[in-house]
């Protein structure tokens, strides 16, 4: 089907490959090239037998990684480690998530990093605002019922050695630490050392990484400035202009020594590239 006559001649790369030369006028010769192509009847739509669009189901997880901990089927705390999922002990006894207080706040942190990296992963994936939102629910519900049972996450005790040196503990993360998702979780709050309160981080309340939601104004020129040259990579006035809410004028005169106009080409650069 190529239109033309393969050659040799005219190609790149020192006589590699092949180019095609014309042989006859191009209109007539791709009509007729087209006539060969096999037809096809149009496909009509039945609208009626439709299928509903499917339903958004969020995917499964994939936070475990190595070093990190996970509740077995057993109850018991386990780790992975060399890709081998080995059971945690503690003074040679078997952690268990549903034991002693070792092991439920050990079981409790899990929770809370399994809901973190949940939340984290529906915004990195776009999914639909309403599964987002109940995830962040999730969240907060199991954070709230971990405030409730044993403290801040970040709760910190102060003690003085007979030497008069201050021992600082924190008694919830100290086991949990050794997981690589340790600091998401301990950063889901913002802690008071002084006045031993907790305030929840933004990611319970709003979503904190994924896309950027498109900038529609900006309060400065400056700002506006910044916009026009991530989004349109250039000084583009017109939209510099419907970001300000002001003239073109006016956010020139606004923008002072940032931009110049290049009296050759006649187009907006800003400061460095036109010096």
């Amino acid at each position: 089907m190529v239109i033309g006559e393969w050659s040799r001649k005219d190609t790149l790369y020192g006589g590699e490959g092949y180019s095609v030369r014309g042989n006859g006028e191009l209109a007539a010769k791709l009509r007729d090239a087209i006539r060969q192509l096999p037809e096809f009847a149009p496909t009509h739509t039945d609208h009626a037998t439709e299928q509903p669009a499917q339903e958004f189901t969020p995917p499964p997880e994939k936070h475990i990684n190595e070093g990190s901990f996970f509740v077995g089927t057993n109850s018991s705390i386990n780790k992975l480690v060399n890709s081998q999922a080995l059971t945690v002990m503690n003074g040679g006894k078997i952690i268990k998530a549903n034991g002693a207080l070792t092991g439920t706040r050990l079981a409790a942190l899990i929770g809370l990093r399994d809901c973190a990296r949940r939340v984290l992963q529906s915004q990195n994936e776009d999914w639909p605002v309403e599964h987002r939102e109940e995830t962040r629910r999730e969240l907060n519900r199991v954070y709230d019922r971990f405030v409730r049972t044993c403290g801040p996450i970040n709760k910190t005790t102060f003690s003085e050695t007979r030497d008069g040196s201050v021992i600082r503990r924190r008694p919830n993360p100290v086991k949990f630490i050794e997981d690589p998702d340790a600091m998401l979780v301990m950063s889901l709050e913002e802690y008071d050392e002084v006045t031993c309160k907790a305030a929840k981080a933004a990611i319970m309340t709003k979503d904190v990484v994924g896309r950027t939601p498109p900038v529609t104004n900006v309060a400065s020129a400056e700002e506006g400035l910044l916009v026009s040259l991530n989004q349109r990579g250039r000084v583009d006035r017109s939209f510099i202009a419907e970001l300000y809410s002001k003239t073109e004028k006016q956010f020139v005169t606004d923008l002072g020594d940032l931009i110049y106009q290049d009296p050759e080409s006649e187009c907006w650069e800003t400061a460095d590239e036109y010096l």
